[in-house]
């Protein structure tokens, strides 16, 4: 359920400031952000949920392939869903 909470406000990290990520406590997630607001896939390879790294992935390259990986069913949706 962690998962679900954090990735439906994902579209809204595209505008959010590098600074507020650096404010995240969890380093999976704080990885993630980065990655999303620099479009770099450099930190999604720091993340070790391979969940999260998945998706960081498939966000960062908008390759759909990466959202395959992910075994949590609703995550893996959301991943395709917003990859496509």
């Amino acid at each position: 359920m962690k998962y679900i909470i954090g990735i439906f406000f994902l579209p809204s990290i595209v505008w959010a400031s590098e600074s507020y990520c650096h404010s995240i406590q969890n380093l999976d997630r704080k990885h993630l952000c980065l990655s999303i607001v620099k479009n770099d896939d450099y930190y999604c390879f720091s993340i070790e949920d391979s969940n999260t790294k998945n998706m960081c992935l498939a966000q960062v390259k908008r390759q759909p392939r990466f959202c395959r990986g992910i075994t949590a069913t609703d995550m893996k949706n959301f991943c395709l869903a917003t990859v496509n």
